[in-house]
Order: structure tokens, then C-alpha cells, then sequence
């Protein structure tokens, strides 16, 4: 059975090439995907709270602010070996 289609319109993209979603959309946060026919999918995305993360991960987050916030950190990470994979193939 085909969904049922709530609210069509036209739009226009602006002079900064954004489009104006009309209503009240149930999310803030959206996954786009643009297809090269043209089509255009949102799917929402939603953030994780944190009662559901694991007791584990909290401790890993919570420290790793506690670093920031002390200002260590781990050495800078040199990518110049890995340069040769990052230039686009000819």
C-alpha cells in the first residue's frame, strides 16, 4: 500500500541556495540523502539521551571532557605518510 502523501508544495531555492521546509516538522535533525534523479529523502535522526548510553561510556565521555577541560591531550597525529591515499585518482 502507497503512503499517503500530507502536505505537497513547490519551492524555490533562495539566492544562499537553501529551500524553506513548510509546517511543523516532529524533528531538528535530519540525514539527507540527494539523488542524481533528483530525488530527495530526509530521514530524521535523533540524539542519543543519556540514560540510554551504557555506564561505561559515560565514565569515557565525562573523562575525556575532564582532559580537555585540563588541557591534555595526546600528541598531533602526523597524516603526511597516509598523503599518497588521500589524492584522487587520475
Amino acid at each position: 500500500m502507497a503512503e499517503k502523501v500530507l502536505q505537497e508544495y513547490d519551492a524555490k531555492l533562495d539566492n544562499k541556495r537553501r529551500c524553506v521546509i513548510h509546517g511543523n516538522l516532529p524533528f531538528d535533525r535530519y540525514h539527507i540523502k540527494i539523488f542524481d534523479s533528483g530525488k530527495i529523502e530526509m530521514n530524521p535522526r535523533v540524539l542519543a539521551s543519556p540514560e540510554e548510553l551504557s555506564e561505561k561510556t559515560l565514565r569515557m565521555i565525562y573523562g575525556s571532557i575532564k582532559n580537555l577541560k585540563e588541557n591534555r591531550a595526546g600528541s598531533s597525529v602526523d597524516l603526511k605518510k597516509y598523503e599518497k591515499y588521500l589524492k584522487d585518482a587520475d
